[in-house]
């Protein structure tokens, strides 16, 4: 059994050598269609007040503000 550390993670994706087919063309997909889906979404929660500020306080919880954890959005949309 090895004894050697492996590097301390710093929060980046890690880089692959190689990278499958299907995933290069599902990243190169959302690439092409990020600014329209940004655009469609961005006032998402314009009459949504109560959305907006339980996602504020949510965000405050855990961001710089709060206990500066990380959150995974797993499963939820196009990804």
């Amino acid at each position: 059994m090895s004894t050697a550390r492996l590097p301390a993670h710093d929060g980046r994706r890690p880089r692959l050598r190689h990278r499958p087919d299907h995933i290069v063309a599902t990243r190169a997909f959302y690439d092409a269609v990020a600014e329209d889906y940004a655009d469609h979404f961005r006032d998402v929660f314009a009459a949504q007040h109560l959305e907006l500020a339980l996602l504020a306080g949510f965000a405050g919880l855990v961001g710089a503000g709060g206990a500066g954890g990380e959150v995974a959005d797993l499963g939820c949309g196009p990804g």
